[in-house]
């Protein structure tokens, strides 16, 4: 009995150790505000601006449909190639809107004063 016991512990122990870490999950929503906590639908940031700026590796951020328009979203932290930052649209397509311009002599598009960077 003992000896299974001790199994048993084990096997919960590297259980644990072998889950993969999970980040948390961010909400946006056109009806949220920047002053909430953003951990759920009902307590969604207004801005993917905000959204952006604090979100972590491993994080993920569910954006509610709408059109969040002239926003300048720059992600401030890092992901890894094991917990990546994730956006995703919830509820239908997120939009952002902005004119985007050709930088000459930089490969890829920017956009002006609107859009999203990651650094």
């Amino acid at each position: 009995m003992r000896r299974t016991l001790a199994f048993m512990s084990c096997l919960f122990v590297l259980a644990l150790l072998a889950a993969p870490a999970s980040g948390a999950t961010y909400y946006v929503s056109t009806e949220g505000n920047d002053s909430n906590a953003g951990t759920s639908p009902k307590l969604a940031f207004k801005t993917i601006t905000h959204a952006a700026k604090t979100a972590k590796a491993g994080d993920l951020v569910r954006i509610k449909a709408g059109d969040y328009g002239h926003e300048n979203v720059v992600i401030k932290n890092s992901g890894t190639a094991e917990a990546p930052i994730r956006f995703e649209a919830y509820d239908g397509a997120a939009r952002l809107e902005g004119p985007i311009k050709e930088i000459k002599g930089r490969a890829g598009l920017k956009a002006a004063g609107t859009g999203v960077s990651i650094e």
